[in-house]
């Protein structure tokens, strides 16, 4: 048989009595006597046998009268002790229905008013009952084993619920997983439609901007051509104006010169009209530029022009070499 035990911590003062003739009454109420029962099939209410294993503590407290009745504290406690608590117990027992209740919910009550009634019932005149103590109730084999299948089952339908609940808790831990993963996806898809038609609008714009650009450019250039083009017909029309005007300073100058050239030679023809010597010493300078040979007029005086034509002749003698 499988027993559960109901332990009960209590502090006792265990005396040992010798059950030998001639003890001394003063001696049997100066001491505490503890009395160890076993209370065996106490049936319940539904008729389910119990067993309890109790500890009475009790104490002589007329110790004349009770040695007129008996002969020791032992022979007293297995003739009454043992036979009263076996009525109370089973009085007290039958009052629970079920064996279910006193087993879980209601064990605390029924010791606890088992242990009342004891000491209760159990005590005399003469008697005092100090303690009882229930160190173990033993409930049926089949009960407990049928408690122990039951708890089985139990354990193993918790599991099942358990695993039942962690595997929906994860069913839906995925569900939500996969919907935000989704949602996530959905995001990150428009995001992507977002950043390509932003992506378009700026290469348009930047297509736009180039062609502006490059037709910009190919204006200022068209522009610039223009503005060179007639720069250069503004230079050149500029040129041959200047040029233009430096023929006529040239013609002009030329002009001037042959005006002077003119009135040198009109000078020196009235010149060498009014004096026909310088006239022949004129052509004679120049003839004798060219050969270094001069003629000189006739006659001794020879005046300016002699001395001149002499000093040439000599420069001319001393700059030859000698032979």
């Amino acid at each position: 048989m499988i027993r559960e035990k109901l332990t009960l911590v209590a502090l006792l003062s265990v005396v040992v009595v010798p059950g030998v003739a001639g003890c001394g009454g003063a001696d049997l109420a100066r001491r505490d006597h503890i009395h160890q029962t076993e209370l065996r099939d106490i049936r319940l209410g539904d008729g389910v046998p119990l067993a309890f294993s109790v500890s009475i503590r009790w104490r002589i407290e007329d110790a004349s009268a009770f040695t007129n009745q008996f002969r020791d504290p032992s022979r007293y406690a297995s003739l009454v002790l043992d036979a009263k608590s076996r009525e109370v117990a089973g009085k007290v027992a039958n009052a629970y229905p079920a064996v279910a209740g006193v087993f879980r919910p209601e064990r605390e009550k029924f010791v606890q008013e088992m242990k009342d009634a004891l000491a209760a019932k159990l005590a005399e005149p003469g008697i005092r009952i100090k303690e009882v103590i229930f160190s173990e109730m033993l409930f049926p084999k089949s009960f407990t084993d049928a408690l122990e299948v039951t708890a089985t089952k139990e354990l193993e339908l918790q599991r099942v619920r358990e695993k039942s609940a962690i595997d929906l808790e994860q069913a839906k831990a995925a569900q939500a997983h996969a919907q935000a993963e989704g949602q996530v996806r959905v995001e990150r898809a428009r995001a992507e439609g977002r950043v390509a038609e932003i992506n378009a609008l700026t290469e348009d714009k930047r297509r736009l901007s180039e062609v502006a650009k490059a037709e910009t450019e190919a204006r200022v250039l068209d522009r610039r051509t223009k503005a060179e083009v007639e720069r250069q017909r503004l230079l050149t029309r500029q040129d041959v104006e200047r040029r233009q005007e430096l023929n006529r300073v040239d013609v002009d100058k030329q002009r001037q010169l042959d005006q002077v050239a003119i009135a040198k030679e009109k000078a020196l023809a009235v010149l060498t009209a009014e004096n026909p010597t310088y006239a022949a010493y004129l052509v004679n300078r120049e003839l004798a530029s060219k050969v270094q040979i001069a003629v000189l007029p006739l006659g001794t005086e020879s005046g300016v022009l002699g001395n001149m034509l002499q000093t040439t002749l000599g420069a001319a003698g001393a700059q030859r070499p000698k032979r």
